[in-house]
């Protein structure tokens, strides 16, 4: 690849900005982990596919200052978009294909900051397409609450739609 996006830091007036990620890689959507960590989406991990346009996007983790990366999700397709819960739990987004109905793909997920413990915040399966959306993209903590934003969207689309809000208590 020949252009590709990078974490950087600075203070909040802008001053003694750093790069902490480099490489062929794309390192977006960085978040603070309660021990000072960063979790973030990276292509590092490859992909299913042997070039780099089918490399995937999944959680992965480094010291704030870029040193000690560690990928935490083996997953095999997508993850976007972390946040911490007030437990302390990356939340985050992942297109799960694998044995899911066709309108059951993108959802909320969580896992320890570890990596350990991955699991669908609000379960793996529907019975039907109604209430729920196609899949919920984009998903966030709210700050001090139990609850979750999000973007219902369409399975095959890009993420839009109506924002709402998901009670994960």
């Amino acid at each position: 690849l020949e252009n590709t996006y990078h974490i950087f830091q600075c203070n909040i007036d802008g001053s003694r900005l750093e790069q902490l990620t480099d490489g062929p890689f794309n390192d977006v959507d960085p978040c603070f982990l309660p021990d000072e960590r960063v979790a973030f989406i990276s292509e590092r991990r490859g992909g299913c596919g042997r070039s780099a346009a089918d490399r995937n996007y999944t959680l992965h983790g480094m010291a704030a200052d870029g040193s000690d990366m560690v990928r935490l999700s083996h997953h095999e397709t997508n993850e976007w978009h972390p946040s911490v819960d007030r437990d302390g739990m990356i939340l985050y987004t992942r297109w799960d294909i694998w044995d899911r109905g066709y309108f059951q793909a993108m959802n909320a997920w969580s896992t320890y900051p570890n990596g350990s413990d991955g699991r669908a915040v609000f379960g793996n399966y529907f019975e039907g397409n109604d209430p729920c959306p196609n899949a919920t993209m984009d998903v966030r903590a709210i700050p001090e609450s139990r609850k979750l934003i999000g973007t219902a969207s369409s399975y095959f689309e890009q993420s839009y739609g109506a924002l709402i809000v998901i009670d994960a208590g």
